[in-house]
């Protein structure tokens, strides 16, 4: 009936290497993303929530406006930006 799952993922969102990237831009504002995600979490205001589980169902929205992006591409764009000085 209670499954603790949900409670270990969210423990681990914070330090988690993959998150969502939201680009108002490419967003459509159809809000399908709201309708896909199961857990009741608007994408476009909180893409990185606690009690969101990345299982992606909502980058099935408009293209692009929601994707998965990882701390390995922040890390490496804070040193591509380093050296442009």
């Amino acid at each position: 009936m209670l499954c603790p799952l949900g409670a270990i993922f969210s423990l681990f969102n914070r330090v988690s290497a993959f998150f969502l990237r939201f680009d108002a831009d490419k967003c459509t504002h159809c809000e399908r993303c709201h309708k896909l995600c199961e857990y009741g979490i608007e994408p476009e205001k909180t893409p990185n929530d606690l009690r969101c589980i990345r299982c992606l169902e909502c980058t099935n929205c408009s293209p692009d406006a929601l994707n998965l992006g990882s701390i390995f591409e922040r890390a490496q764009s804070k040193n591509d930006n380093s050296c442009d000085k």
